[in-house]
């Protein structure tokens, strides 16, 4: 079967797909807002998350956050992320800061 490519739409198939997009995303974001609720993560949580998706030790980040015992303290919940953790971290895995910052409860 041949694919084509997005590129080689003319323009009224482009617009019958953006049509037909516009259509279905709201549908399709609801479903997973209901069946893949996220919740709130720790700062830990995200960091440890991240490490496990490439597949990092805490050596791997060591130099970054200020030595192997740094890692260790703040994976375990012992010591918080400081801004300059969090800029490095933001970084290196190419995410906002806000990522790593603890989610704020309503008051």
């Amino acid at each position: 079967m041949r694919e084509r490519q997005a590129g080689s739409l003319d323009g009224a198939s482009r617009g019958a797909v953006s049509k037909y997009l516009s259509a279905v995303i709201p549908f399709v974001e609801q479903y997973e807002r209901r069946e893949f609720p996220v919740g709130s993560a720790t700062p830990e949580e995200v960091l440890r998350f991240f490490m496990e998706e490439h597949e990092l030790s805490q050596y791997d980040l060591a130099k970054e956050l200020g030595g192997q015992p740094v890692v260790s303290n703040i994976r375990k919940g012992k010591r918080r992320l400081s801004r300059e953790h969090i800029e490095r971290l933001s970084k290196r895995f190419a995410v906002a800061p806000a990522t790593f910052y603890p989610a704020r409860t309503p008051a």
